[in-house]
């Protein structure tokens, strides 16, 4: 089985992860940002193959042209957890089987909300567009401690959350579309709206979620309630409405991540708004993590087995 593997760096695997794939099978190593269709040895290559990359490599777009035009592709392994930026109906028709990434980055971004949570409650974002004058009227914080966390979607990174803030003293609600039994308090949608202080949306971005959140829903959000959520989240709901809310301060306030330019994003956006760059998942112990699972996807795939196959 041939492995093409399109990556930014072959170092980002170990010595013993590349030496435990070149065993599973032969390692083409594709490095550098292009589009996949660039590579003519994997377009001209008509053995059984498998295509593991980075959607950085990519820059998070691969279509359906594009996969077609790979002879006798197998499998196609992602190194992330979201898998939106490809049809992955049209993989399963053409019996292509696609295996994303999992629970590498758990740990990373449920701390990166805790500190957007903190940074929100405790009015940083106002503090720095105010230059960091202090201003008793303006700058009045809220502590977390007997506020109610109100999580959308109890996956790894949902309940880890939950977790957290309960730690932290909160009481956690939580909406999902099924039971899973937990030890927080499930509710509807509409009531998680009305009653959290802070609202985490933690589901997957696929077209069954997009815009899972309506308008009837944000607007009935306390004024004391805040939005923080990290990549693609946003994609769930209207971000423009949130903003005017924060703006017109009918809300407390609102974090989210972004990759476009965030001091400019952060400077527009009028009200207790942060914007930070997408940096939750980027830590030392992810890429290590990552690397990990990434390799042994890889390895799985290559004897024709897929744990983490999202198209069955």
């Amino acid at each position: 089985m041939n492995i093409y593997l399109f990556c930014q760096n072959k170092n980002y695997f170990s010595k013993n992860q590349v030496k435990a794939m070149k065993k599973a099978g032969r390692v083409i190593f594709v490095e550098g940002i292009n589009p996949i269709g660039v590579c003519k040895k994997l377009i001209a290559d008509k053995s059984n193959k498998i295509v593991a990359i980075d959607p950085d490599v990519c820059l998070w777009k691969l279509t359906n042209k594009e996969i077609e035009s790979i002879p006798n592709l197998k499998a196609i392994i992602i190194q992330s957890t979201s898998f939106s930026w490809i049809d992955t109906d049209f993989c399963r028709i053409k019996k292509i089987t696609v295996i994303n990434t999992r629970d590498y980055c758990t740990n990373a971004v449920t701390e990166w909300l805790l500190m957007m949570t903190l940074m929100v409650a405790r009015k940083l974002p106002t503090v720095y567009k105010d230059g960091w004058k202090v201003d008793f009227n303006r700058h009045l914080g809220m502590e977390l401690h007997g506020k109610t966390a109100g999580i959308i979607g109890v996956g790894t990174i949902g309940t880890r959350v939950a977790q957290v803030m309960t730690a932290m003293g909160m009481k956690v609600v939580y909406w999902s579309k099924h039971d899973h039994g937990s030890i927080y308090d499930q509710t509807t949608l509409t009531k998680l709206f009305k009653t959290a202080d802070f609202i985490y949306p933690c589901l997957a971005k696929n077209n069954e979620t997009k815009k899972i959140i309506k308008m009837k829903h944000l607007r009935t959000m306390k004024k004391t309630a805040s939005i923080i959520c990290a990549a693609p989240q946003p994609a769930l709901f209207d971000k423009e409405t949130v903003l005017k809310l924060v703006a017109k301060n009918k809300i407390n306030g609102f974090g989210f991540e972004s990759g476009g330019d965030t001091r400019k994003l952060m400077e527009e956006a009028r009200g207790n708004t942060l914007v930070t760059p997408e940096l939750a998942w980027y830590s030392k112990e992810t890429l290590i993590t990552n690397a990990k699972k990434w390799s042994k996807n890889i390895i799985a795939a290559a004897k024709n087995k897929y744990p983490d196959m999202v198209n069955p």
